[in-house]
């Protein structure tokens, strides 16, 4: 009698489809979109996988509408702008300086092997824009909101910092009530990268006359006969339209001139007092304080004894009753 003892060998086999092996092949980029500024740089991130029993022999950066296998950069407008800071292992990084409008266009990233190719299945897509600043409202009264905007077309991949500059001195709030000071010219930048800036945009602040002030020339006790000028001066935003120079009269005051420069061509004794001006724009109208005038004559003493009555001193007093005061002679 035979006895056969049977074994099974059961055989497992493994099948690796076409796609598991399509998979170790790839390029990513980290953003696909890049928005950057005219003028500045930007960086196209980027890394690529392969069997790890392939060799890369070459790499290339090109243009989507680009068949030949070159890199776009070897071009002579792209010379000194344009940086590869990857390799030939899985770094495929790019970076761009000095963006110019042509810079914004599809680029597409290809490696090579010793016996196969691969392309990326999407491209990098730059868009370029520019800062546009913008002051809401443009024209204010003093007091009112003010806001600032900086907008560009896309938002920028890099996320800078935007700053503010009014007539090149730095501005730290984007927002105020506004002021006299704050007319000017205003410009948006990226900072550390003040040549990336916007078109300049203005800020009119409107205000009522300030500082309404009324002066004497010559300044000071002045003495009767000389010319004397009265000068009414300020600050205004709209200017001034209208200057009224008034004398207190007993209770009231009178209208002496109106414009902003009076002259006493010969000035009298009678010509002495409390003056004031009145500034109007369209705002509102302000008064200065009031200045005092005060017109002094001047006296010659005589001595009788002396035939020819020759002066024997001079002196200037206030002349509260007019000049043509009788002093008592020397003897």
């Amino acid at each position: 009698m035979w006895l056969f003892e049977t074994t099974s060998v059961i055989m497992v086999i493994t099948l690796t489809s076409p796609g598991d092996c399509e998979r170790e092949w790839k390029v990513t980029f980290n953003d696909t979109d890049p928005c950057a500024l005219k003028g500045s740089s930007v960086v196209f991130g980027c890394s690529y996988d392969y069997p790890s029993y392939q060799t890369v022999t070459n790499t290339f950066w090109k243009f989507k509408t680009q068949n030949a296998d070159t890199n776009f950069y070897e071009a002579q407008q792209y010379r000194d702008r344009v940086e590869y800071l990857g390799n030939e292992q899985h770094n495929c990084t790019l970076r761009m300086n000095n963006l110019i409008s042509s810079d914004a266009n599809s680029y597409y990233f290809r490696f090579k092997t010793v016996n196969n190719a691969w392309s990326s299945k999407t491209s990098v897509s730059l868009t370029l824009t520019g800062l546009t600043a913008e002051v809401n409202p443009a024209t204010v009264r003093e007091g009112e909101k003010v806001t600032l905007t900086c907008e560009t077309t896309c938002t920028l991949s890099d996320h800078p910092t935007i700053v503010w500059f009014r007539d090149r001195h730095s501005v730290s709030k984007t927002e105020f009530q506004a002021n006299s000071e704050d007319s000017g010219i205003y410009r948006c930048a990226v900072q550390g990268q003040y040549n990336l800036s916007s078109a300049p945009v203005s800020l009119d602040v409107q205000y009522a006359p300030k500082n309404v002030t009324l002066s004497v020339h010559p300044s000071g006790d002045v003495t009767k006969g000389i010319s004397v000028t009265l000068y009414c001066s300020c600050s205004a935003n709209p200017p001034v339209l209208d200057y009224i120079l008034y004398k207190e009269s007993g209770q009231s005051f009178t209208t002496v001139a109106g414009w902003q420069t009076h002259t006493f061509s010969n000035i009298q004794p009678e010509d002495s007092g409390w003056y004031y001006c009145n500034a109007s724009n369209s705002i509102n109208t302000v008064r200065s304080n009031l200045t005092a005038l005060n017109v002094q004559c001047e006296y010659w003493q005589f001595n009788s004894v002396l035939t020819n009555r020759r002066p024997t001193s001079h002196f200037v007093m206030p002349a509260p009753f007019g000049c043509n005061v009788c002093l008592a002679e020397a003897v």
